[in-house]
């Protein structure tokens, strides 16, 4: 089977996995969610590095540990696509200082 998820960028951003809408407002809510997940799916092709990540997820915000709190989205992201029923345990990898989208999962 392949998994799939479709995207709308313009407008109101919008994702859908195997057809069926993630659920939105709860996603609109989560702002670091949809910027971390725009930001992957934008660079999905070359992967995103870790210090541009930071900036469009955690922006001019006022934090002591950004690479930490970086980390931290990282993980409650990864959890929540669990949540949502995405299959496979690392959606968004590192890999010499680049985040990737698993090409497991095409966008």
């Amino acid at each position: 089977m392949t998994h799939k998820i479709k995207v709308q960028m313009f407008g109101n951003f919008r994702m859908d996995y195997n057809g069926a809408p993630f659920v939105a407002e709860k996603m609109h809510k989560e702002s670091q969610f949809n910027r971390m997940m725009q930001a992957l799916i934008h660079y999905s092709d070359c992967g995103i590095a870790k210090d541009k990540l930071e900036e469009i997820v955690i922006g001019e915000r006022d934090i002591d540990a950004p690479h930490t709190a970086l980390r931290v989205i990282v993980y409650k992201t990864k959890q929540k696509l669990a949540q949502l029923g995405l299959p496979g345990k690392n959606l968004i990898y590192l890999e010499g200082g680049i985040y990737y989208w698993t090409p497991d999962i095409e966008i």
